[in-house]
């Protein structure tokens, strides 16, 4: 048997954003120009050809769109993920006061931000399933039937799409 990596997922959702993907355009370009005028003057051998290329791609992907953090949802908004450690610390603040007064005043506060959070997520998700069913009609419209039945497919369960 071999031994088991930890392979690295990058967040390539953020290059739907186009200035992320201008910015990871550029910094490849650069890079790229330099290897390219390194490589002119020696014959390099394959292996090592493979090896720089490849760290060029993940340090790439590094510098511009980071890992991607573990179960998150490609439906939920950047504004969603930010509230969700806000709604923490004042779970928090919950459990650290002492005087009665303040703890509700906490739960107060850490049950508005709760609702904040789920109503935000419910939006997402309503979003997301719009977009995932538009997407869906123009791709018969379009007589796409591959990128119809995937989409149909995402909308109905669960769906992991073989990579």
């Amino acid at each position: 048997m071999g031994t088991a990596t930890n392979r690295r997922k990058y967040n390539v959702v953020l290059l739907k954003d186009p200035q992320t993907r201008a910015e990871y355009k550029l910094n490849l370009a650069n890079i790229c120009q330099v290897l390219q005028e390194q490589y002119e003057e020696e014959e390099p051998d394959l292996n090592s050809l493979w090896q720089n290329i490849k760290k060029i791609l993940t340090s790439n992907c590094q510098e511009v769109i980071d890992l991607k953090k573990t179960q998150q949802k490609d439906w939920i908004t950047e504004e969603t993920w930010r509230r969700i450690p806000l709604r923490k610390e004042k779970k928090s603040a919950i459990n650290n006061s002492r005087i009665r007064a303040t703890k509700a005043q906490a739960q107060e506060d850490q049950t508005k931000a709760n609702r904040e959070v789920k109503k935000s997520v419910k939006m997402d998700k309503r979003n997301y399933i719009n977009s995932m069913a538009k997407e869906a009609e123009q791709a018969a419209d379009s007589g796409n039937m591959r990128q119809l039945y995937d989409t149909t497919r995402k909308l109905a369960s669960k769906y992991n799409k073989p990579e």
